[in-house]
């Protein structure tokens, strides 16, 4: 079982990354988008007709692509009011039953896309785009998000697999040596510095 568990966390941590910049590369190229619009709108008096829907798209994109990390990371927001309202003890209970919800609900979101996808054939006006690379984002987005929710759950039946939580860990304990480093330099300058002043209001003095 801990080969699989290593195999699993191991295939997260990289689907992390892939997200990550597939959602940098195209928050680049939606902003060079606007760029364009912009420039051939208010220079040349011309605007590009493709570029509000070229956007449209990649806003899905954006999106879907971006959803699976804070998934894998375990940090959606979340309205924890309710938790306060049952016995501690029936926590855990609620946890379990918030995590097959959202596997439910990823599970016909993706089943729904691939019901659809065979059927949006029809074309968007200016780029000329097949309707369904709207979809595709969406039921990338959900299988990922499926495939993190039940390794977070298998995570937590199996403990000390969690690779990403322990590279963040790691890069949390790296960040703050760091900053502690720089504190203490930043104490160390404003020491010599007042040291420097004290000795030339003596000197001054004598």
């Amino acid at each position: 079982m801990s080969t699989i568990m290593k195999g699993l966390n191991k295939a997260m941590v990289v689907m992390y990354d892939v997200f990550m910049n597939l959602t940098a590369g195209v928050l680049a190229v939606i902003l060079i988008t606007v760029i364009l619009q912009v420039v051939s709108r208010y220079v040349f008096n011309r605007a590009f007709t493709w570029t509000e829907e070229l956007c449209t798209i990649l806003l899905v994109y954006l999106a879907f692509f971006a959803a699976p990390m804070p998934t894998i990371a375990q940090k959606h927001m979340v309205a924890d009011f309710f938790r306060g309202l049952i016995p501690k003890k029936l926590n855990w209970a609620l946890g379990y039953i918030i995590r097959f919800s959202s596997i439910f609900f990823f599970a016909m979101l993706a089943i729904s896309c691939i019901h659809y996808i065979p059927n949006r054939s029809f074309k968007t006006p200016a780029l000329q785009l097949p309707r369904y690379v709207f979809y595709i984002p969406v039921l990338i987005g959900t299988l990922a998000m499926i495939y993190a929710e039940i390794v977070n759950l298998l995570n937590e039946f199996f403990p000390g697999f969690n690779y990403y939580k322990q590279r963040q860990d790691q890069r949390d304990a790296e960040a703050a040596r760091i900053e502690e480093q720089e504190k203490m330099a930043m104490v160390a300058s404003m020491d010599s510095f007042m040291d420097k002043a004290e000795g030339k209001d003596k000197g001054g003095k004598s």
